[in-house]
């Protein structure tokens, strides 16, 4: 860090890049937005890697694709977790079979109601 580097808080880099400060935090925890520093708990971007961030998003042509691909998207290669239960049955080929046996679904009605 040498003296003549600026530093914004999300409020003031958000405004900066003209997004919403959710989207530069959807863009953190997916890794697709500006580098930044989390310094003291505060989240801290540098003026000149958002102009270099801007930058590098300039296209010459809607056939053209851009390196980041979406603003505040899941990248294409991120993977929901599922819970434990659900990768076995995925695994095994049960899912959507029908319930376990000792799982009772009847209805008990009063045989004279029609």
């Amino acid at each position: 860090m040498n003296g003549t580097d600026l530093y914004l808080e999300v409020r003031g880099a958000a405004a900066r890049i003209k997004l919403a400060a959710s989207t530069l935090a959807k863009m953190r925890t997916y890794g697709n937005g500006p580098r930044y520093a989390k310094v003291g708990g505060k989240i801290l971007y540098k003026v000149s890697d958002l102009d270099t961030w801007i930058e590098s998003r300039f296209i010459h042509s809607t056939a053209d694709t851009p390196i980041g691909h979406s603003l505040s998207r899941k990248p294409t290669n991120y993977q929901k977790k599922q819970p434990q239960s659900a990768q076995q049955s995925a695994q095994s080929g049960t899912a959507g079979s029908a319930p376990p046996a000792s799982l009772d679904i009847s209805v008990n009605r009063d045989p004279s109601d029609p």
